[in-house]
């Protein structure tokens, strides 16, 4: 059994000595446990109070593990990591140290005001075009919609597949994952979609996709009244500015600035 341990978590089991009861999900259930705080290393335990960094105790082998993983990219070196850090409710993705997930607090909150913001319906057919833990998709699924979302990387697939807040990305029978770039999924898939969220990393982390070679493929899966989000950062910054004017430009779509999201809804009327 795998018990995750954050900072909080931590420093509670240092605080405590006997059986004890404690949630081994992060708070992803109600459903706690009984344990004994001497079958932890204590050494172990203040380590991890010292780092936003996750790990899990593996009950059976009594090892500490922190949920990470490098990838010796082709192009370039990066490492993938899950944290709890102490402004965010829920743990989140770090790639190179930097964050992936932009909203404060709860991330599902984003999702929500989304859905109201587009209109999502259980009728509509969504594709979201970069997974990450996927706490966006599994919200979108909870509407009924059918989701299809893509993951290129195999570090952030097998961390979101560790991570307890990202199991309902793969027990839902509405949410399709695509192990891919998702310009290599785009350029054969059949599908249309009626939504469309892109929500990438930086333009600096992912020209490629903030491109016109991108924006012609996410022509090519739109449906007439397609609803497109897409997530560019600070539109005050002249480079964030620029990727939304090339996106406007390229796609030809009405835009809608929505700076409270650091992005902007295009609709394909």
């Amino acid at each position: 059994m795998k018990i995750f341990l954050s900072k909080k978590t931590a420093e509670f089991l240092l605080k405590l000595d006997g059986e004890i009861y404690i949630s081994p999900y992060l708070g992803f259930s109600d459903k706690k446990i009984k344990i004994k705080t001497s079958d932890f290393d204590k050494e172990k335990l203040r380590k991890i109070t010292k780092t936003d960094a996750v790990y899990y105790f593996d009950t059976l082998k009594k090892e500490y593990y922190k949920i990470a993983m490098f990838d010796p990219g082709k192009h370039k070196d990066a490492y993938y990591q899950l944290n709890f850090f102490p402004d965010s409710d829920l743990p989140t993705l770090t790639i190179n140290g930097f964050r992936m997930q932009r909203i404060d607090k709860t991330p599902f909150q984003k999702a929500e005001e989304i859905i109201e913001k587009m209109k999502i319906t259980e009728k509509d057919k969504i594709l979201d075009t970069c997974m990450g833990l996927g706490y966006d998709t599994i919200q979108f699924s909870k509407t009924g919609a059918d989701t299809i979302t893509c993951e290129k990387s195999r570090c952030v697939y097998e961390i979101a597949k560790i991570n307890p807040w990202s199991r309902p990305l793969f027990k839902k029978n509405n949410i399709k994952i695509i192990k891919k770039d998702v310009m290599d999924y785009l350029e054969t898939s059949k599908e249309k979609f009626d939504v469309i969220i892109h929500d990438p990393p930086t333009v600096k982390f992912s020209r490629e996709l903030y491109s016109e070679e991108f924006y012609e493929l996410i022509k090519k899966v739109a449906k007439p009244k397609t609803r497109l989000f897409h997530y560019f950062g600070d539109l005050t910054k002249s480079y964030n500015l620029k990727a939304f004017e090339n996106a406007e430009e390229w796609l030809g779509w009405k835009a809608e600035k929505w700076e409270k999201m650091l992005g902007a809804v295009f609709f394909n009327e």
